[in-house]
């Protein structure tokens, strides 16, 4: 997110928030100036669900999975995919790093 305030103060956004009719005004001994135009914005958030999670062909030590990336939001994009997954009740984490495109496919060894 971003911070509003100056000096010591400022106040969190959260998450996702809508920012709108942000102004600035300028200021001397004489007044203030006239508004300018009017901006809004969000703060950033995280990445929604990725979407079709597919499971192909699982073999005693592969599995196959497919998934489509979730829309991103270009001033924070996608790093990268934890993939989780449990084994007779241990569970594991791999992270998929470098990935580009819009639609993926893994092969991980169990």
């Amino acid at each position: 997110g971003f911070t509003i305030g100056s000096g010591g103060s400022s106040e969190p956004l959260p998450l996702g928030a809508l920012v709108t009719n942000i102004d600035v005004r300028a200021v001397n001994k004489v007044g203030t100036a006239a508004i300018s135009n009017l901006v809004s914005g969000t703060t950033l958030n995280v990445p929604p669900p990725v979407s079709d999670l597919t499971l192909g062909a699982v073999s005693s030590n592969t599995i196959h999975v497919s998934w489509s990336a979730p829309k991103q939001d270009s001033r924070a994009p996608i790093s990268h995919y934890e993939l989780r997954y449990t084994v007779n009740g241990n569970s594991r984490l791999l992270e998929l790093r470098n990935i580009t495109g819009a639609v993926f496919s893994a092969v991980f060894i169990i």
